[in-house]
């Protein structure tokens, strides 16, 4: 079990430095999981026992036979498909991650650690924004844009820097409100610390996006904790931001920025949603829009420079890949995951403040999500694919502890 305890916590240390340690350690995780299992398969216990549900499994199913159908109606002749359905064994990840929960039951004395981990590359982050430079990958140019430079810490993209950090924030944050008690107090420190480092480090990513979705994401745990908690933080973020815009000019020209005309994501979502028009049902093939938008943007007369490149809207980005039956599908997989952690968050409100606040995290760093797909394809980049399966997974391992006795199946 300390091997599992070691590749959790390097995995979810990975997600916020490395693309490939985050790889590594997901399938060494993956693995060793797999190999308890089956010891524990063989000591009697029921492989139905062993094996996480969510009660919505089947649509995972759907959503990879809707995937594969959609490249059998692809227009392109050289697809990825198979590169495609690959993806999706973020599945067998996701499911180690809820075993591996479901077997070491972390508790609040990780929150030094994670803490310290945050704070350390937040802080890395935040420095070189300052320096204008990398020093560890001197090839990343900092994203420049009108207003200046954007950081994209270890991570070395700003866009996706800010869409990870920001929803790891979330989860934070959720401990943070519930720590806003007796028993939590001691804990405070190092959560508002961590958040503090955080949310600079993602304002000086520039990622707007995010930056909205992450509020919403805020307000929304601050209400489900407390209605008076959700009015003071409401008021707080509405009389702060204005005071923000006008000590700090930049933000509020980035916020605008969003609205100029000539924006290129307009040229973007138009041409996907003009792929989706001609190819309604099943699309062009899940990820294969992303190549064909280039003669779209041809055929529209939109700038030159423009390439390659995902929706920059998670549900367009479906529906131009899968079509409106992939998307449905999608979304419908969102919802689920939503409805069994707000259904588990009151459930456990008679639980302690940790486990309280996980859930609380689980939601928020959701809904963080689901705003930030709104000007991101955020689900495209396997970064947030492993920080979403940290969120969805504490709602699964804490689902089964506040769902109703079941029956002790057979060994199958």
């Amino acid at each position: 079990m300390k091997a599992i305890a070691w590749f959790l916590s390097l995995f979810a240390f990975s997600i916020l430095v490395s693309q490939s340690a985050m790889d590594l350690f997901a399938t060494l995780l993956t693995i060793a999981v797999v190999v308890i299992g089956v010891q524990r398969y063989r000591q009697g216990e029921s492989l139905r026992s062993l094996v996480p549900t969510t009660g919505f499994d089947v649509l995972f199913l759907v959503w990879i036979a809707v995937v594969a159908i959609s490249f059998v109606f692809t227009p392109l002749s050289d697809t990825e498909w198979a590169f495609r359905l690959l993806q999706f064994r973020w599945l067998f990840i996701f499911a180690a991650v809820v075993c591996a929960f479901r077997w070491l039951k972390p508790s609040a004395k990780i929150i030094p650690w994670a803490s310290g981990l945050m704070i350390f590359c937040s802080v890395y982050a935040i420095g070189i924004w300052f320096l204008g430079r990398d020093p560890i990958n001197p090839d990343y140019n900092m994203a420049p844009w009108s207003g200046g430079i954007r950081t994209g810490g270890f991570l070395s993209n700003a866009m996706v820097f800010g869409h990870v950090y920001g929803t790891a924030f979330c989860l934070f944050a959720g401990v943070t409100i519930a720590a806003l008690t007796r028993e939590g107090h001691k804990r405070l420190p190092w959560l508002i610390a961590a958040l503090l480092f955080c949310g600079v480090a993602v304002i000086l990513s520039f990622t707007r996006g995010i930056w909205v979705a992450m509020a919403a994401a805020v307000l929304v745990m601050a209400f489900v904790r407390n209605w008076k908690l959700g009015l003071g933080v409401g008021v707080l973020g509405a009389t702060a931001l204005p005071g923000l815009i006008a000590f700090w000019p930049k933000m509020g020209e980035r916020l605008t920025l969003a609205f100029s005309s000539g924006d290129e994501r307009e040229w973007i979502w138009s041409a996907h949603w003009q792929i989706f028009k001609d190819h309604p049902i099943l699309g062009v093939g899940y990820g294969e829009n992303s190549k064909l938008v280039v003669e779209y943007y041809r055929a529209m007369g939109a700038p030159a420079y423009l390439d390659s490149a995902h929706a920059h809207n998670q549900v367009l980005h479906f529906l131009a890949g899968t079509g409106v039956v992939g998307a449905v599908v999608y979304i419908a997989v969102i919802i689920a995951f939503l409805t069994l952690t707000v259904r588990t968050v009151m459930r456990a409100r008679a639980t302690d403040w940790f486990t309280q606040g996980l859930l609380l995290g689980s939601l928020g760093a959701q809904v963080a999500f689901v705003f930030g797909s709104l000007t991101e394809a955020n689900f495209e980049h396997s970064k947030m694919k492993y920080v979403m399966i940290f969120a969805w997974s504490i709602a699964v391992w804490q689902s089964e502890r506040f769902s109703s006795v079941r029956s002790s199946p057979s060994k199958l």
